[in-house]
């Protein structure tokens, strides 16, 4: 782990350091009135919003992740094939906890899950039709080795997950924090991008289990990756619509913007 955790700080100072220049805004109107606009043809540009995108397909993605708690607690599928596996409900805290690792050799992975359910504040060990609030601690590390490549991934999500009534059905609002790391090893050469996130009010209707699109709230997102030792930083909002999302990037120096649609 010695890699990464230098790769780690590395990419947290570059975060801290953005973070310090461009400061967090919930519009590109109010976040984009000191800077310039950036050409989006610009090859350096071009390579930083592979990871841009890469972040946002994680980002939503993640949502499939913390929706297979929402019905109820269950192991994840995985925890079949675990090396070591446990789970419980600790009826003090009213805390689900889920932990499971796998050691293969030149795989190892461990996940480590807590969920809570709760109506009006009060502890319910599986939820029904009165739960008001899930809240969710999910976290994946995986390690990976072969033929000279070394891939090294953490990820984790803190969630509180509440719901509303809405004029076609229950709506499914997450807000919280979260984000991951990766670190890549290949022929001498090395790698890694780091993702912090935090949703806010990001909602989705009942049946957003078959495609995972919010329709509205914010994604905030600071973003630091390092390669042939450089490193660069963004911060990106992605403002969710009914039909799209809307993204705006900036370095400290440069915006971008633009929209991408939902397929189907």
């Amino acid at each position: 782990m010695k890699q990464l955790t230098h790769l780690f700080v590395v990419l947290v100072m570059g975060i801290f350091a953005l973070s310090m220049v461009t400061g967090c805004s919930d519009s590109s109107s109010s976040s984009s009135s000191n800077l310039q606009q950036g050409d989006p043809n610009d090859p350096q540009f071009q390579a930083g919003r592979t990871y841009v995108e890469s972040g946002i397909t994680a980002a939503i993605g993640a949502f499939a992740a913390g929706s297979n708690y929402l019905g109820g607690f269950n192991p994840p599928l995985s925890a079949g094939t675990a090396d070591t596996m446990a789970y419980g409900y600790n009826d003090q805290t009213g805390w689900w906890w889920y932990y499971a690792e796998e050691d293969y050799g030149s795989f190892y992975y461990i996940y480590a899950d807590s969920i809570r359910y709760s109506e009006d504040g009060t502890p319910q060990q599986q939820p029904d039709d009165d739960t008001d609030k899930v809240e969710m601690k999910i976290n994946f590390e995986m390690d990976a080795e072969e033929q000279g490549t070394y891939v090294e991934y953490e990820y984790g999500m803190d969630w509180v997950v509440t719901f509303e009534d809405g004029s076609e059905g229950e709506i499914v609002v997450f807000n919280g924090t979260g984000g991951y790391i990766t670190y890549v090893y290949y022929e001498g050469e090395e790698a890694a991008n780091a993702l912090d996130y935090e949703y806010t009010d990001v909602k989705f209707s009942e049946e957003f289990l078959d495609g995972y699109w919010p329709y509205a709230g914010t994604t905030g997102m600071q973003l630091s990756w390092y390669y042939g030792q450089e490193l660069e930083s963004y911060d990106v909002t992605v403002t969710y619509y009914q039909d799209h999302y809307h993204i705006y990037v900036s370095d400290g120096t440069y915006y971008w913007e633009w929209d991408e649609y939902y397929e189907g």
